[in-house]
Parts: C-alpha cells; structure tokens; sequence
C-alpha cells in the first residue's frame, strides 16, 4: 500500500508540526479518609450564608468625588 518507516521518522515529522504525543499522569484514586474529607468541607460549605453587597446610589454618583 505504502511505504514503511520508522517510527522515529513519523514522531519527528509531527514534531515539526507542532503536536507532541503526551500520556496522562497516573494519579491513585480516593482514599476512604480523602473522600470523607471532601465531604465535610462541602457541608461546612453548604452552612455558609452568602451575600452579594452591591453598592446602590439614590443621590448622584459618589464614584468620581
């Protein structure tokens, strides 16, 4: 069908394009005690009460004094 190369020859012609091979990092999974950590900082979270201040000017613009 083709021709056969190497496979050094394929990896440097796509690097002159511009794209690189990259493998994800292997990461161990969720610990138990991990798992029950992310969960109380949700409910802590979850206890917040937030508001959003917004300055509201009836009389005239104080933003420029």
């Amino acid at each position: 069908m083709g021709e056969s190369c190497r496979k050094s020859t394929i990896t440097a012609a796509l690097q002159q394009s511009g794209l690189y091979g990259r493998v994800a990092r292997r990461k161990p999974l969720l610990s138990a005690r991990h798992m029950k950590a992310c969960m109380d900082s949700k409910m802590v979270r979850n206890k917040i009460l937030w508001s959003d201040e917004t300055k509201i000017e009836i009389f005239g613009l104080n933003s420029k004094r």
